[in-house]
């Protein structure tokens, strides 16, 4: 017997779960991007998946991540001597700088230098600032 078509089966496809990783040196902000990415508008069949890495949760969570999977990397500090090369370096993600993108959120300008995988917003951050990031960012590892 043949299957027959079934209208308006929704088909799982891998490629539309984006994971997001958050690095944050403050609980309660790390939640708060996470609250507001799962808010954000995807594209349909698009599925967000968000891991939060806090200082007391590096090594857990770096076991968890399969690294070459991440479709960005949220850095959000809200210490002004907070650095974001060191939240990276801490959690063994300063590697992947330039080939997953980063958006680097605190009071400091990075100093990555230019590239177009890292963008930067000022903490504290507008929602539909980090909203209108996210959605500009996955878009791009969507269609690239």
């Amino acid at each position: 017997m043949l299957a027959q078509p079934v209208e308006n089966m929704v088909v799982f496809d891998p490629m539309s779960i984006k994971r997001v990783l958050i690095l944050s040196d403050n609980d309660g902000l790390s939640k708060a991007v996470e609250l507001n990415l799962q808010a954000t508008q995807l594209p349909k069949g698009v599925q967000l998946e968000t891991i939060r890495c806090v200082p007391d949760t590096a090594e857990a969570v770096r076991d968890q991540v399969a690294e070459e999977n991440l479709n960005l990397i949220v850095v959000a500090l809200s210490s002004a001597s907070s650095e974001p090369a060191l939240a990276l370096a801490k959690n063994s993600l300063l590697h992947r700088v330039g080939y997953t993108p980063l958006l680097i959120i605190s009071q400091k300008t990075s100093n990555f230098g230019p590239t177009g995988m890292i963008s930067h917003m000022d903490y504290p951050f507008d929602i539909d600032q980090l909203q209108n990031a996210i959605k500009d960012t996955l878009r791009s590892t969507m269609e690239g």
